[in-house]
């Protein structure tokens, strides 16, 4: 489409709006007077202005940069995700009104942290690059990957590298939240409903990781029992051999052609 008929599209979509806000009874028609607010925000909005509308039914939404060649930028909310580094539970997840920097989302996130849990760790892994505040501010320590301190011994060095092997992990948990439990598109209204969305697509993977946890403890049981039933089996089957073998067989058995028993 040409700019000059974008640039008629625009004017007639204008010259609508200014002839419906006339006519309209403003105390009659509260809801479609947002509406209209909404579509002159629209009309007005330039290339490079912030917190643009680009969809009318989800006017929350925004333009989020992924910085790859495939998909340099997404239209929708943020989502802040944080798991156990050993269990991989999720403990903390809520999504963001606006578009904040990855770098400004951490104290929130350890106050709900707190909020559910009732203290804060002391150690996190963050991703490198991001201005994580200042560590007098906080009681959690963000370790990123990089040069580290010098006077680390080898010991403290083999622990951070695995604590960053093991914060990589949060990449497929966020595609597994995407594709298995639908937190890839919100079918729900508004910024509550994305956050409802978030909020059911963490539980349900919480809750099949404790499913799984459940199901390997009862395998574990069923096994034992198994192997404990099997074994008092077997030693009563060598009871009853023994006992069949002393009743019902001679202590001497005669051999023909000898002439003697044994």
């Amino acid at each position: 489409m040409g700019g000059s008929v974008q640039r008629q599209i625009k004017t007639i979509a204008g010259r609508l709006v200014r002839e419906l806000v006339r006519k309209l009874d403003k105390s009659d028609h509260s809801v479609d007077f947002e509406k209209l607010k909404l579509f002159e925000r629209q009309l007005r909005q330039r290339k490079k202005d912030t917190d643009k509308i680009y969809s009318f039914h989800a006017p929350h939404t925004y333009c989020i940069a992924k910085g790859k060649e495939h998909k340099e930028y997404e239209f929708g909310t943020k989502v802040s995700i944080t798991s156990g580094i050993n269990s991989g539970v999720i403990m903390s997840a809520y999504c963001l009104e606006k578009n904040d920097y990855d770098g400004h989302t951490l104290s929130r996130t350890l106050e709900q942290i707190k909020r559910l849990f009732g203290t804060v760790p002391k150690r996190a892994g963050g991703r490198p690059g991001l201005p994580w505040g200042k560590p007098d501010r906080r009681r959690t320590e963000i370790a990123t990957p990089g040069a580290g301190k010098k006077n680390l011994s080898a010991y403290e060095k083999r622990k951070l590298r695995r604590m960053f092997r093991r914060r990589a992990a949060i990449e497929p948990l966020i595609g597994h939240l995407k594709t298995d439990h639908r937190m890839g598109r919100s079918f729900y209204k508004g910024i509550s409903g994305d956050q409802i969305n978030v909020l059911l697509a963490c539980s349900a993977w919480n809750l099949k990781k404790y499913m799984k946890k459940l199901r390997e403890a009862f395998s574990l049981i069923v096994f034992s029992g198994l192997r404990r039933i099997t074994d008092h089996l077997k030693r009563d089957f060598l009871a009853l051999e023994a006992l069949i073998w002393n009743r019902y067989m001679p202590s001497k058995v005669y051999v023909e052609g000898f002439g003697k028993s044994f």
